[in-house]
């Protein structure tokens, strides 16, 4: 691939956090597993991301929800911006460009129901001491906004701050 030749990053000299820390939105996925997630019939998913913790070596996959229109309709005026957050908690090492993820659990977190703001609630958090292997990526190219990592199927992350 041109863009591996192309990285100033290699199996062993990298920058020790490869520059990955912040918080990113998905650009761009043709993953088949991320793009069946709909959501069902009471929620639509509305953006994926994730929150990068390099000092703790850990990511938070996040996939927002909002009501399905259906559900929202009769509330429009107080539910148009309810919010559910699922993140999918993992910690990470990076091996030159190699990032390899550990799964530790998953989080529920609440930003508005009904238009009443509980984001100040805490999270509901499903995690155990024993951590799963959950796959790895490679970094292609990181300009600051934006990460192209090497999957299959790839993906294409932007920074953002919505979280």
């Amino acid at each position: 691939c041109e863009l591996i030749a192309l990285s100033p990053f290699s199996s062993k000299t990298a920058p020790p956090n490869l520059g990955l820390g912040g918080d990113w939105e998905l650009a761009y996925t043709n993953a088949p597993d991320i793009l069946g997630i709909r959501g069902g019939p009471i929620a639509s998913l509305q953006r994926v991301g994730q929150q990068i913790d390099v000092s703790k070596g850990a990511i938070a996959n996040v996939l927002e929800y909002a009501p399905s229109a259906w559900l929202r309709s009769p509330f429009e005026g107080i539910a148009a911006a309810d919010r559910l957050q699922q993140r999918v908690l993992l910690s990470y090492t990076a091996i030159g460009s190699r990032v390899e993820l550990q799964l530790l659990g998953t989080e529920f977190r609440a930003g508005k129901v009904l238009g009443v703001d509980l984001s100040a609630a805490p999270p509901l958090t499903l995690q155990r001491d024993l951590s799963l292997p959950f796959g790895s990526f490679e970094i292609l190219y990181n300009d600051g906004p934006t990460i192209r990592s090497a999957t299959a199927p790839p993906v294409l992350l932007a920074a953002s701050s919505w979280f």
